[in-house]
């Protein structure tokens, strides 16, 4: 997610497919992905030493390019490195494994990302 993403998904369904070039399923957003979420994203985001520590957009290539859901970080570390990871995937999409999937890779992702 970037400031831009953010924009655009708070702009609609259409900006944000647009944006990233894939389908906006009809239950998006999934649960606990709010307006309030992504304010404190956009908050979170302004700050360049949480440049890699938000969230991703959870994209499913086949069978059609297709937005399922985020995942991802609450912010950088703290100084002992602990940080928060969580995700939420649509409904339309679960028990499909992309969940695990992808918090499989955050914490590989976290071990190599540069603290600022």
């Amino acid at each position: 997610m970037t400031t831009a993403l953010a924009a655009a998904e708070r702009a609609g369904a259409p900006i944000l497919a647009a944006a990233l070039h894939a389908q906006i399923p009809a239950d998006w957003p999934p649960e606990f992905h709010e307006a309030d979420e992504l304010e404190r994203m956009e908050r979170l985001l302004r700050d360049p030493q949480n440049d890699g520590w938000a969230l991703y957009y959870l994209i499913r290539r086949a069978p059609a390019r297709a937005l399922v859901g985020v995942a991802g970080h609450s912010g950088r570390p703290t100084a002992d490195r602990v940080v928060e990871i969580g995700y939420s995937v649509v409904r339309s999409h679960r028990r499909l494994g992309l969940a695990t999937e992808a918090v499989t890779g955050l914490p590989e992702r976290a071990g190599r990302q540069e603290l600022r």
